[in-house]
């Protein structure tokens, strides 16, 4: 199940090797991810929100990543369909093979997390 993609914009915050990159996401309320999760309340599932930063990050950084060890969400707000624009900053570091992410809704920061990655 891969996210809807509205934009990606590679940012200028780079530093060193470490590659940055923010993706909108359209999230509606019949995508799929949200499928029996939960009927009459659906939510963004933390397996989702992660396998989405993973498969964005291949996306953005030209990598083929499988998660392998040390993955990590920390959620602050409960993610819905949204009818704005859902982002997701994401931070690789190839020294240390880790993804990190951040999703947000508008300025709300709504999760964020890392995994450390097999290329």
């Amino acid at each position: 199940m891969r996210p809807d993609i509205l934009s990606i914009q590679h940012t200028d915050e780079t530093t060193g090797a470490v590659r940055t990159a923010v993706v909108q996401l359209a999230l509606p309320a019949d995508h799929c991810a949200f499928a029996g999760h939960f009927p009459g309340r659906p939510i963004l599932p933390g397996v989702v929100q992660l396998d989405w930063a993973v498969q964005l990050a291949a996306i953005c950084f030209g990598y083929d990543f499988r998660p392998a060890r040390r993955l990590r969400v920390k959620f602050m707000r409960i993610i819905t369909p949204c009818p704005s624009v859902l982002s997701v900053s994401l931070r690789y570091d190839p020294a240390r093979a880790e993804i990190a992410f951040d999703y947000r809704i508008g300025d709300i920061l709504a999760s964020s997390g890392s995994a450390c990655l097999d290329p």
